[in-house]
C-alpha cells in the first residue's frame, strides 16, 4: 500500500496517522491518496459510512424526484389532496429510509 497527502501544496509521502489526525482536528483541507487500501484501512476512513448514508438517501431522492414531478398525474384518479400526498409521497420515503436502516443495522452498520 502506498499513500501520500497533499496539504497546502506540500506533498508528504506515507504520512503518519498522527499528521492526518492533526489536520482533521485543525479543520485543514487536504487530499489523501491511498493506492490498494486494505479492508481495515477502508473501515478506518468515514468511506463505508459514507456509502451507507448514500444508500439511505438514494431511494428517498428517487422517490422525491419522481413524485415531485408526477404526483398529480399519478394520483389524480386515486385520490386528490393532502392524504394522498402524505401516504404516497411522504410515507414511501419514510418507509424506504426505515427499511434501509433496518437492513444496514442487521449487517452491523454503526
Amino acid at each position: 500500500m502506498r499513500s501520500w497527502i497533499d496539504h497546502a501544496g506540500e506533498v508528504v509521502w506515507e504520512p503518519a496517522p498522527s499528521l492526518i489526525a492533526q489536520l482533521i482536528e485543525a479543520g485543514q483541507p487536504f487530499w489523501l491518496d491511498i493506492e490498494n487500501p486494505t479492508d481495515e484501512l477502508i473501515d478506518q476512513l468515514v468511506s463505508r459510512r459514507l456509502a451507507d448514508v448514500a444508500t439511505i438517501f438514494l431511494p428517498i431522492s428517487f422517490l422525491a424526484g419522481f413524485w415531485g414531478q408526477n404526483f398529480d398525474v399519478l394520483t389524480g384518479r386515486i385520490e386528490k389532496g393532502w392524504p394522498a400526498f402524505l401516504v404516497l409521497g411522504v410515507g414511501l420515503c419514510v418507509a424506504c429510509a426505515a427499511v434501509t436502516v433496518f437492513v444496514l443495522s442487521r449487517r452491523r452498520w454503526n
